[in-house]
């Protein structure tokens, strides 16, 4: 249930090597940490990290958040990815962007965005926007 989440704003400099471990975890290349933004929203369930995004806000009013990463030492997820995707509007919305573009290739992450109101971009290009 989404209720049973908190998302926090992350410091990259907090965050990152939690990320890394996760990547390992998953095996997945690592993202070198220059290419990373500032912040990164996570989504907590009982003080345990569970889901990750990372966030770029651009100069414009489009803000772009990518590199979605679980936690995979943690089985009951149920809800955490909603509450990441709905808690990374939020943000945007309190940041006063209005347009989020979510690049992704995962087609989990790209059905949650189509189920929570998020429009597909160009054909076979796993491009996602929505109007906040």
């Amino acid at each position: 249930m989404i209720e049973l989440f908190e998302i926090r704003v992350r410091k990259k400099i907090d965050f990152v090597n939690t990320f890394y471990f996760w990547s390992g975890q998953h095996k997945f290349n690592m993202i070198d940490f220059t290419l990373l933004p500032d912040k990164c929203l996570v989504a907590y369930k009982n003080e345990v990290p569970v889901y990750c995004v990372w966030i770029w806000e651009t100069n414009s009013a489009t803000a772009i958040p990518t590199f979605f990463m679980c936690n995979p030492e943690v089985k009951d997820r149920k809800g955490g990815l909603d509450a990441l995707i709905t808690g990374m509007c939020d943000y945007a919305k309190k940041r006063y962007f209005k347009m989020l573009f979510v690049p992704t290739s995962s087609s989990v992450i790209a059905n949650k965005l189509r189920k929570l109101g998020f429009a597909d971009g160009d054909e076979n290009f796993g491009q996602f926007f929505k109007r906040l």
